[in-house]
């Protein structure tokens, strides 16, 4: 079901055209970006049951009220089987999470104010279409490595310091450590600053060829050739084993916590024998700080439709958006 959530996809579309006389679909986040998730896997199994798309916006997308919210749970609860890993894998190992936070250096926090009062600036003279998002990306870039973005800043970040020390202790203690980044180019940047330590590492990103993945996830979980592999978060949320590491390090906070703990789990799942310490790396008075306040006040439409823990980032409001630029 992951890959028919986007009901305007092409892989949606054809796989909603086989005939079959019985229906199931498979997925650990029935809503990970928006309710239109959850509609489009309905329209998949039982067309009709949610409405026309425009008809299930209008009662349940757009219309907050709890009455109608109320209403879509009754419709979808007899439908939904859902087993946590805690029932399931009664053996699995513990995991941890900690969230680090981080103070800039003074390059990259002076950096990070001057965009952040341009960023200021153009909100206000937004015209009608304006998208917010290159505006929040250019923040969290300049917040996780602005070395990997922009010329003349070559002053190693304070994630990078604090991640690279993280690896040398990991890797001195038998350890072999598992790191998301949103940004391909972060994951780029980082494999020189390993080479540059003698440590050597692998990279997952969306080009990497299925087959490659396989070879790449078999050799990290059963040799010791290398303890570092480096996996962008959206080629990270599904398909991959990497139960090797024991060490998950999140480079940057994604407006979607529910793909982080899809990325966490390729190495906390079923085969792990070993605790799973998760750190999450948050730059410290930053939008990833903001992102993080504002997750955690939009989970709760879908924590009450589809128990534990399956939040998403929705349509974001004004007021959210001079939340994160303040």
């Amino acid at each position: 079901a992951q890959f028919i959530k986007n009901s305007l996809s092409k892989k949606a579309k054809a796989v909603k055209m086989l005939k079959s006389d019985i229906r199931f679909a498979l997925t650990g986040t029935p809503i990970e970006n928006s309710l239109s998730d959850l509609w489009s896997i309905f329209d998949f199994l039982m067309p009709g049951y949610l409405l026309s798309y425009d008809e299930f916006k209008d009662n349940y997308i757009d219309n907050e009220d709890k009455k109608a919210r109320a209403n879509l749970l009754k419709r979808i609860t007899p439908f939904i089987l859902r087993r946590t890993k805690k029932q399931v894998l009664k053996d699995l190992p513990s995991k941890s999470v900690e969230t680090v936070t981080l103070a800039m250096n003074d390059q990259q926090s002076a950096f990070y104010m001057a965009s952040l009062v341009e960023a200021r600036r153009e909100v206000e003279e937004k015209p009608n279409g304006f998208s917010i998002f290159p505006i929040f990306t250019k923040l969290r870039e300049i917040a996780v490595d602005p070395d990997s973005f922009f010329e003349n800043f070559h002053e190693m970040s304070a994630k990078f310091e604090y991640l690279l020390g993280l690896i040398d202790t990991a890797i001195y203690n038998g350890h072999k450590v598992l790191v998301f980044s949103s940004f391909t180019k972060v994951l780029d940047n980082l494999t020189l600053a390993l080479e540059e330590r003698g440590v050597d590492s692998r990279t997952i990103d969306g080009a990497t060829p299925a087959q490659d993945r396989l070879s790449m996830a078999d050799e990290f979980n059963t040799t010791e050739n290398f303890k570092v592999m480096l996996v962008s978060l959206k080629a990270g949320g599904t398909g991959l084993n990497l139960i090797g590491a024991d060490i998950v390090v999140h480079l940057d906070p994604w407006w979607n916590p529910a793909a982080e703990e899809q990325a966490t789990d390729r190495s906390y799942r079923i085969g792990q024998t070993r605790p799973v310490s998760v750190y999450k790396l948050v730059c410290h008075d930053s939008i990833e700080e903001k992102v993080l306040a504002l997750q955690e006040s939009k989970k709760s439409l879908s924590d009450s439709l589809i128990k534990e823990g399956d939040s998403f980032i929705r349509k974001l409001t004004d007021e959210d958006i001079r939340f994160l630029l303040s």
